[in-house]
């Protein structure tokens, strides 16, 4: 998937007028309107197979479950930790996220993700401790292998890395 399936309602009603716009554009006009559906993550012909978009065929994505309409931003916090130092971090991050109106957020071992929270949120954060300056095993075995079924492509992100002293090697790890 090149854009992203899961919108806020607000880009829902852009998207609408976006795709009025560019069904009244002459083809040859149309590049602009179609890039600014491009900003919101939209790819209709990309990533729905659909030529010539239409309002019905965008709510009929939505009505099968393929376009999810979400207006509570969703951000997955996804951590290793062995001493729990790492976990208290996410903790902490968790804490700042459901802080804020309009952003719900949820924490999980990077062994144990719930994979539909993960694959409805907007934003990933990924946590990991520091060893010789990269990130642990487990982290780099997830990227290989468990995060493509997650559907990561598009989202936000963001990293942390923890270490046991200054110079550690958190810069590099992330």
């Amino acid at each position: 998937m090149k854009g992203k399936n899961i919108f806020t309602t607000a880009e829902y009603h852009r998207l609408r007028e976006l795709i009025v716009e560019r069904n009244n554009t002459p083809s040859d006009k149309q590049l602009p309107v179609r890039n600014k559906m491009r900003a919101i993550g939209f790819y209709g012909r990309d990533d729905w197979g659909i030529v010539d978009m239409q309002v019905e065929d965008l709510d009929s994505l939505i009505a099968e479950g393929k376009i999810i309409i979400q207006d509570n931003v969703r951000i997955a916090v996804l951590y290793h930790s062995v001493s729990g130092t790492t976990k208290r971090i996410a903790e902490a991050i968790l804490h700042g996220i459901n802080s804020v109106d309009g952003a719900e957020g949820r924490t999980f071992p990077i062994d144990e993700p719930d994979a539909e929270y993960v694959r409805e949120s907007r934003c990933v954060i990924l946590g990991t401790p520091v060893y010789y300056a990269s990130m642990s095993g487990e982290i780099k075995m997830w990227f290989e292998k468990a995060a493509r079924p997650l559907g990561m492509t598009g989202k936000l992100a963001g990293a942390f890395a923890t270490a046991d002293y200054v110079h550690g090697g958190r810069e590099i790890a992330i």
